[in-house]
C-alpha cells in the first residue's frame, strides 16, 4: 500500500529511500538508533520483540516506529535474516555538524541469508540457479571461503547432487524461474529449509554479461585458467551472482579471490537420505576436536566429501598416523590453534565494508600464530605436504607493530593503533594523558582557593567540562566563575581558563579518532592487497587443525588405520559405531563384516526389533566414511574397497509438508538409488517396503534385493520380510545373517551380535510387551499369531513359487500392461496346430508391430 505524503523533511527521505527497497527491513539512522517505519516497524516489532511506539502523524493517524541501538544491530539483524527477511542500512554518509539542512543518508549494504556474516562457525551459503532447456547452471559461494565455484549440468540429477552438498541459505535466480526453481529446491532428494528465494533481472544471467562481470573481477583476458572458459551457463551464474553481491555490499569484494569448477568428482557423492539416516552431523558433534572455526568448517567438509582417489586418502591417513603417536605435537597445536580466530570471515567483513577494529585484530593475531605452527610442525614437515604452513611477513609484521593487542573488542574509538606506530597520534594521546593529570591538579588548586573542599571538575557530553558547587557552598562561589547551569542540590560553573583546557583537550581526542580513521583504512587497504596469500594461509591452517583433531581421535583406544583399495571388498573385525559407542561406553558389542564383492557382496540381515541390526549397517557405513576422508576407524582391522557413492534408505522420514507420504518418500528414495548406483557403491536398506500392505511391500523388497544382486553392488538388507532369506540359495552373492538371541527362563535377551544365517523370528511381541503394551493386549496378539502360524508361514507356501527374474520378465508376470496382456491374450488364441510356418510368421510380424507402436 502507497504511503501518505510525510509531514517532515525526515520522514519524507525516509520514504525516498525505501521505495528503492521495498523487499526490505529498512535499518534508518538516526543518532545512536536505526528506526523502523510504517509496516517495517510492525513487521519488525514481531519478529524482534520490541515495543511499538508511534511519531508525529501522516494524515492518516500516528507513524508506527520502532527502533534498535545501532552498536547492539547485528544480534537484531540476525534474528531476521532467520525469520526470512532481507535488511538494508542507511546510514548517515556526511558529518552532521557540517551538513546543511537535513543529513544525506544513503544504503550502504543489504543483508540477506546468504550473505550474513555471522560470529557462528557456520558458512552461510548462496547459491545462483539458471535453467534452460538443455542445462542447469550452477554457483556457490559461502560467506567464509571466498571462493566462487560454478558448473553447468544436462540433467536435473545431476544438479541435485551438487546442491545436495550444500546447505543453502539463499537461492538467486533469473527473472521468471520461480516456478521452475522452486519445483528443483523442493525435491525430496534435497531436504532442503528455509531457503530464502531472490529474483534477479534476467539480464544479468546472460552468458556475455557473465563473462564480462568475471574478467573484470579477477582481471584475467580468459576463464581457461579456472576450467569455465567453455562453459558459457556456468559463466553467466559465476557472474550474476558476483554482481548481486557487488550491489547488496556496495563493495568491489575482494575477499571474494577465487573461481572454480564445481566439479564433484574427487568426491564420495552420500545421498541427502544417508546424511540424515547415518546422521552425520551427530558424528560431527562426537568425533570433531577441532581448536579453530576454520577447522570446524574443513572437518565437516572432509567428512560429508570423502575422498575417492585411493593415494590422496592414504596421504591423509599418513599425516592423521603421525599425529597419533606424538602427543608432545597434537598438544603443541592444539595450543597454537586455541588461539587463531576466525580470520575467514573477518576477510569477509573487512572486504564488505563491514569490518571492524576487532576484525583487524583477528587478522594480526591469526599471522602471528603462523610461526608458531611452523615451529610446532618443524619436525614433521618433511613428512607430508600437508603439514605446510606459510607465512605473509611482510603483513604480520606490520599489523604487529600497527594494530594494539589490548584494544577493547567494543568502543574501542582512539585505541586500536599501537603506540609507538604513528608519532603524531602518539602525541595527542600524551596530551590526553596528561589532561586527566591537569583536571585533576586544576581541582585541587581550586579547593584550596575557594576553601569549597566538596567542590568537583566533571565533563558530560552536553555542557563539557564543569565545575560543580552544592547550595550550602554557593557564597563562597569567586565572581570569575561563570553560571552554566542550575541543579537541585548545587550549580555548575565553567571558568575562562577551564574553557580553554576544554578546546584543546577536545580538538586533540578529535583529531585522534581522524587520524586512527585513516591509519585504519590504510592498514585495512593493505590486509585486502595480500587477500590471496591469508585465504591460503587460513586453509593451512584448517587442515593442520582438522589433521591434528583426526590425530587425537586415532589415539582412542582401539582405534586402527584401515587399508583403503581399489577392490570391491569391505573386511572389518570388531567393527564399532563411532557414535553409539561413545554414549554407551565399554557395553558396546563389536561385529565383524565380510564382504568380498563376489560370492558375499549382499548381505539380508534379519532380527527382532531393538536388536542392533539398524546400528550395525549404519555402522559400516560410517566407518567407510570415515576411512576415506583420511580418518582411522573404531574396529581391531579394517579393508576396505573405495566406494564411489554412498545411498540409504532408513527409517519413514515422512514429507507431508512437501505433499509426500511416507511410501511415497521410501519408493522416491528407493528410485534414486536404483537409478543411481553403480557397482562401486555402497548402499544401506532398512525395512523397504514396510509402508505398504505386506504382499506389495514383500514384492517390492524382493526385487529391488534382485536388482541390487545383478549390479553386484555391496549392500545391507535389514528386513523384517523373513522371504527374502530364500534368495541366498537362488542368487550368487546374496549372504544371510541374523542378529543373536537368547532365550533364558521365559525372556528373551538381545545378544547385539551378528552371525551367519536367517532367522525366522521377529519377537514383535516380546518388544511390545518392553514398550508397556498392556497384558490383555498381548494376549490377544499371541493368541491371533498362533491361529496365523497354524496356517503355514508365506515363506513355506513361496518355496518354488517364485518364478526366476528371467522368466518375469519373459512373461510379463513381473509387470501388467496393455500391451503385455493383449500380447498374451493373442498367443493364447492361437491354434499352433493349424498354423502354417508363413501365417506363424506373419502373426509374429503383427505382434511385433503392435509392440512398436
Amino acid at each position: 500500500m502507497d504511503k501518505p505524503s510525510a509531514s517532515t523533511p525526515m520522514l519524507r527521505q525516509y520514504q525516498e529511500i525505501k521505495a528503492s527497497h521495498k523487499d526490505c527491513i529498512l535499518f534508518f539512522r538516526l543518532g545512536d538508533f536505526y528506526e523502523m517505519f510504517y509496516e517495517d516497524a510492525r513487521a519488525a516489532s514481531q519478529i524482534l520483540e520490541l515495543v511499538l511506539t508511534s511519531r508525529g502523524s501522516d494524515g492518516q493517524g500516528r507513524i508506527p516506529m520502532c527502533g534498535v541501538p545501532y552498536h547492539s544491530a547485528d544480534n537484531y539483524i540476525a534474528k531476521l535474516v532467520r525469520a526470512g527477511k532481507k535488511v538494508a542500512i542507511c546510514e548517515q554518509v556526511e558529518d552532521p555538524a557540517l551538513a546543511k539542512g537535513l543529513v544525506r543518508r544513503e544504503v550502504i549494504r543489504v543483508i540477506t541469508a546468504g550473505t550474513f556474516v555471522d560470529e557462528s562457525s557456520e558458512a552461510r551459503s548462496i547459491v545462483a540457479l539458471r535453467l534452460d532447456k538443455k542445462t542447469i547452471a550452477l554457483a556457490f559461494t559461502d560467506t567464509a571461503s571466498g571462493t566462487v565455484r560454478a558448473n553447468q549440468v544436462p540433467s536435473l540429477h545431476q544438479a541435485l547432487e551438487l546442491l545436495a552438498k550444500t546447505q543453502v541459505h539463499e537461492c538467486l535466480f533469473p527473472d521468471g524461474q520461480e516456478e521452475e526453481v522452486r519445483k528443483v529446491l523442493a525435491h525430496p532428494m534435497l531436504r532442503l529449509r528455509e531457503v530464502t528465494l531472490t529474483p534477479f533481472r534476467d539480464w544479468s544471467f546472460a552468458p556475455d554479461r557473465g563473462r564480462q562481470v568475471l574478467l573484470e573481477h579477477f582481471g584475467t583476458l580468459n576463464l581457461r585458467g579456472f576450467g569455465l572458459d567453455e562453459l558459457s551457463s556456468a559463466q553467466a551464474c559465476a557472474g550474476a551472482l558476483i554482481e548481486y553481491l557487488r550491489e547488496t555490499n556496495k563493495t568491489p569484494l575482494k575477499h571474494i579471490d577465487r573461481l572454480t569448477l564445481y566439479d564433484d568428482t574427487d568426491h564420495v557423492f552420500i545421498s541427502p537420505p544417508a546424511h540424515y539416516g547415518l546422521e552425520l552431523e551427530a558424528m560431527v558433534k562426537a568425533l570433531d576436536r577441532t581448536r579453530t572455526a576454520m577447522g570446524r568448517r574443513m572437518f565437516r567438509s572432509w567428512l560429508y566429501h570423502p575422498l575417492k582417489d585411493v593415494e590422496r586418502i592414504r596421504e591423509r591417513q599418513k599425516a592423521v598416523g603421525i599425529l597419533r603417536e606424538d602427543a608432545v605435537c597434537r598438544q603443541a597445536l592444539e595450543d597454537v590453534l586455541a588461539l587463531v580466530p576466525d580470520v575467514e570471515k573477518s576477510l569477509s567483513r573487512l572486504s564488505c565494508g563491514t569490518g571492524a577494529a576487532r576484525d583487524l585484530l583477528a587478522v594480526r593475531n591469526a599471522l602471528l600464530c603462523a610461526p608458531r605452527l611452523r615451529e610446532a610442525l618443524a619436525r614433521l614437515s618433511a613428512s607430508s605436504v600437508l603439514f605446510s604452513v606459510g607465512d605473509v611477513a611482510a603483513l604480520r609484521e606490520l599489523l604487529e607493530r600497527a594494530v594494539n593487542p589490548e584494544m577493547p573488542l567494543t568502543k574501542n574509538e582512539g585505541k586500536v593503533i599501537r603506540s609507538g606506530y604513528h608519532a603524531e597520534i602518539d602525541e595527542l594521546r600524551t596530551l590526553r594523558a596528561q589532561g586527566t593529570a591537569w583536571l585533576a591538579d586544576y581541582q585541587a588548586r581550586e579547593v584550596r582557593r575557594t576553601g569549597i573542599s566538596s567542590l568537583k571538575v566533571s565533563f558530560n557530553r552536553v555542557f563539557g567540562y564543569y565545575i560543580e558547587v552544592t547550595n550550602a557552598n554557593l557564597k563562597a562561589v569567586p565572581p570569575e566563575y561563570q553560571r552554566k547551569q542550575t541543579l537541585v542540590n548545587g550549580e555548575r560553573f565553567i571558568t575562562p581558563e577551564l574553557k580553554e583546557y576544554e578546546q584543546k583537550i577536545l580538538t586533540a581526542e578529535d583529531r585522534i579518532l581522524r587520524l586512527e580513521a585513516a591509519v585504519v583504512g590504510e592498514l585495512i587497504g593493505k590486509v585486502l592487497a595480500d587477500m590471496s596469500q591469508v585465504h591460503a594461509l587460513a586453509r593451512e591452517m584448517a587442515t593442520v587443525d582438522v589433521l591434528q583433531s583426526l590425530g587425537a581421535v586415532a589415539a582412542l583406544p582401539q582405534w586402527v588405520r584401515p587399508e583403503v583399495t581399489e577392490g570391491t571388498e569391505l573386511f572389518i573385525d570388531a567393527g564399532r559405531h563411532p557414535v553409539v559407542e561413545g554414549v554407551i561406553g565399554s557395553d558396546f558389542i563389536p561385529n565383524d563384516t565380510r564382504m568380498d564383492g563376489e560370492e558375499n557382496r549382499l548381505m539380508v540381515l534379519t532380527g527382532p526389533n531393538m536388536s542392533g541390526k539398524s546400528t550395525y549397517i549404519r555402522q559400516n557405513a560410517l566407518l567407510v566414511i570415515l576411512a576415506q576422508m583420511g580418518s582411522f576407524v573404531p574396529a581391531a582391522l579394517a579393508r576396505i574397497g573405495a566406494v564411489d557413492k554412498i545411498f540409504t534408505r532408513i527409517g519413514a522420514h515422512d514429507e507431508i509438508l512437501k505433499g509426500q507420504s511416507t511410501f511415497m518418500v521410501e519408493m522416491t528414495e528407493a528410485a534414486d538409488i536404483l537409478n543411481n548406483l553403480t557397482s562401486r557403491s555402497l548402499v544401506v536398506l532398512d525395512e523397504v517396503g514396510r509402508g505398504t500392505s505386506t504382499y506389495d511391500g514383500l514384492s517390492l523388497a524382493w526385487a529391488i534385493a534382485e536388482f541390487l544382486q545383478e549390479k553386484k553392488t555391496r549392500t545391507f538388507f535389514a528386513t523384517h520380510f523373513h522371504e527374502l532369506t530364500l534368495l541366498a540359495d537362488r542368487l550368487k552373492g546374496v549372504k544371510n545373517y541374523n542378529v543373536l538371541v537368547r532365550e533364558w527362563e521365559g525372556k528373551v535377551v538381545f545378544m547385539h551380535k551378528i552371525v551367519p544365517g536367517g532367522t525366522d523370528d521377529s519377537y514383535g511381541i516380546h518388544v511390545a510387551q518392553l514398550a508397556g503394551i498392556p497384558a490383555k493386549v498381548l494376549r490377544r496378539a499371541q493368541a491371533f499369531l498362533s491361529d496365523l502360524e497354524a496356517g503355514g508361514s508365506l515363506k513355506d507356501r513361496l518355496k518354488g513359487a517364485i518364478p526366476s527374474q528371467e522368466e518375469s520378465d519373459l512373461f510379463g508376470r513381473g509387470l501388467a500392461t496393455p500391451v503385455a496382456d493383449e500380447v498374451r491374450a493373442t498367443l493364447e488364441a492361437l491354434d499352433v496346430n493349424n498354423l502354417t510356418p508363413l501365417q506363424a510368421l506373419q502373426k509374429l510380424e503383427e505382434l511385433k508391430a503392435g509392440l512398436r507402436q
